[in-house]
Order: structure tokens, then sequence, then C-alpha cells
């Protein structure tokens, strides 16, 4: 089951903007969710949307929260794929990248709108680089997406530990009681902020994830979260939480490659037929399957495509399905971009076919 979204988008403000309360409470926070101007990593968020969403020419601000001031960030705003929820309406992944703008300790939320149809909006969260150093870049999915969530949150490293399981027993040559180590774990310690106890609890299903990549490292939860109880009357609560890093396992980053319209239909039809299950020369082919809103990792494209390259439907699907992330057709400024997996597969391949293609 995938992890409800840090920020999700609702068909009105007051939905956006509900949080659940104690008649009791009188101190409150509602940080914890905190995005950083300028990054270069993509935040990205599955949708639940009740009765679900669909998006098209959009047009998307940053609102204050508390001064209503309205700043246009449309152009770092972006639908990364399509899905459905368990009732079967049409959500999506977005996500925002580079975003200019910093909003200091003021809470912000999204209001997307629409030339024609419904305006959209999200809860809300901070923008801002204050206490960067207290913010981790979190990168999660379950086995059901291929595509990963992305989130800011101010959790921060705090300590290393190690644990070591002993076992004993009673050697009779010695007499005496012998103990063993059978397996020792290294252990990083992270705290989070104070926070609300609903973005909380999102974090420990998180942190429950198949996948987890904290700031682009590895790591799985090595002990159970038990969440603190209430002291007084506050909404928020704070924990620490062991995590048990995979050594050398790094999330890297995708290339976004972008192609001149006109250099398209040369990368279109090159493909010299050479070994093409090792050298990717099926990487046109998906960008043309692409073009022609045809998806990639349908059964019917995928079986073409490796009808006009001659090798078998699995290597297709494969390929396409490793490498090619995204893409997304600029006809205003007529270029392709394409994301792709950093792998030298599909790194140098399109790289040497972009060169090749310059030259014909």
């Amino acid at each position: 089951m995938a992890v409800s979204p840090f920020i999700n988008l609702f068909r009105t403000k007051n939905e956006a903007l509900y949080f659940k309360d104690s008649i009791i409470n009188t101190q409150f926070i509602f940080s914890g969710v905190q995005l950083l101007p300028n990054n270069p990593d993509k935040y990205i968020q599955l949708t639940e949307t009740p009765s679900g969403i669909d998006l098209e020419d959009w047009q998307v601000n940053v609102v204050d929260l508390c001064k209503g001031t309205k700043t246009d960030i449309t152009s770092y705003f972006f639908v990364d794929s399509l899905t459905n929820s368990l009732d079967g309406s049409p959500q999506l992944f977005w996500s925002l990248t580079n975003v200019p703008f910093d909003f200091g300790y003021r809470l912000v939320y999204l209001e997307v709108n629409q030339i024609a149809g419904e305006s959209f909006y999200s809860t809300p969260f901070l923008l801002t680089e204050i206490e960067k150093e207290k913010v981790s870049l979190f990168h999660y999915r379950d086995s059901k997406f291929k595509v990963f969530q992305s989130i800011g949150l101010q959790v921060y490293y705090l300590d290393e530990d190690k644990k070591t399981d002993l076992t004993t027993y009673y050697e009779v040559s010695s007499q005496t009681t012998v103990s063993k180590a059978i397996k020792t774990n290294k252990i990083d310690i992270y705290r989070t902020a104070l926070m609300p106890k609903n973005v909380l609890i999102l974090l420990t299903d998180v942190l429950e994830s198949a996948i987890l990549y904290i700031n682009k490292n590895r790591f799985s939860l090595f002990e159970a979260i038990a969440l603190p109880p209430k002291t007084s009357q506050e909404n928020y609560a704070s924990f620490d939480v062991q995590l048990s890093p995979k050594i050398g396992d790094v999330l890297t980053d995708d290339i976004v490659i972008v192609i001149p319209v006109d250099i398209l239909p040369y990368l279109l039809t090159f493909n010299d037929g050479t070994n093409a299950e090792k050298t990717s020369n099926i990487i046109p082919f998906v960008i043309n399957a692409i073009l022609t809103n045809q998806n990639v990792l349908s059964a019917p494209a995928t079986v073409e495509v490796s009808a006009n390259l001659g090798v078998s439907w699995e290597s297709a699907y494969n390929i396409s399905n490793t490498n090619v992330f995204n893409s997304t057709l600029d006809t205003s400024n007529q270029k392709l971009w394409v994301r792709v997996r950093n792998t030298n597969l599909a790194g140098t391949t399109i790289y040497s076919n972009i060169l090749k293609a310059k030259t014909l």
C-alpha cells in the first residue's frame, strides 16, 4: 500500500487546511514538512484526492497562508505520471523542482488552477532554507509503484550506535559460560523536530517502506517505533529512530536530456541493428512510443518496438522500464525533455545517438 501524501491536493480550501484536533489542545505546531528553495532534486507526491483528479492546462500559485499573497510557480510544477487509486479514481504523481522563492517561517499552500476545469488546493508546508541543516530528503516507494515519492522533512542525523546479538552456552570442558557475538549491526540514529502527530504518523509509514533512501543513502528500519504519549495540551511530539544503513547503496540522479525537435527524425530512424539488446538502440523507439502517446510499458507498444529491432519482447520491456522515466514535449520551445535513469546503458547510448544524429 502506498504511503499517503504529506502534501495532498483537494477541491476546496477547507478540506486542504483541515486538521484533526482535540478539544483540550491549546499548543500547536504545524511545521514538519519543509521543502528547500532552488533544490534540483524533485519533490514528488502521489495524490489521494477524493473522487480523483485530472489536470490539464494548469497554472500554479504558492499562497502565503497568513498574508494571502500569491506567487506564480507554474514553471516549476510538473505532472510526472498518472495512476489510479484502489477505487479506480484517477490520481497522479506531481512534483516541484527548483522553486526560486523563500517564504521563511510562514506556512504556504499550493493553488492549482486550470483554464477550463476545477481548482485544487494543497495541505500547508514550509518552503524555506531556514535551518536547512536539520532537513532531510526522503525517497520512498512500495512494491506496487516504480515511481519514488520524495519529500523534505525536519529530521536530522543525531548519532551512531552499534547493536550486537549474543549467544551464550556452557562449555563443559572448561566448565565456564561462554558468550559469542552472532550478529552485529551498525546503527544511525535520526531525530525529528517537534511536529504534528499526523505528520509523525506519516513519517512512520515512510520509515516502514520497502525501499527507503534518506539523503540518497539506503536505510531500513532497525527497531519498531513507538510514538510518544501526549503529555499536556499539545498537538505535536518528537522521537528518535534507529536505522540500519545499507553501505554502498546510493540513489543516483536521473539524466535529463533536452533534444531539439528538428533532431527527432534522425533519432527516431537511427538504429544500426548491431547488438541492440546491449547497446540500448531501443531508446529512440521508446521516445517514438512516448511521442505517439503509446504506453511503453504495455505489451502492444513493447512488442512493436521489439519487432522493429529484432530483439526479444523481454529485452524491449526491461530496457524501457529501466531507463525511461518520463518525457515532456515543450511545443512552445520545440524541444523534447526526456528523463532517463542515470545508468551507463541509458546515458552513454542516448548521448551517443544524439551526437550521431547531429552529424547526419
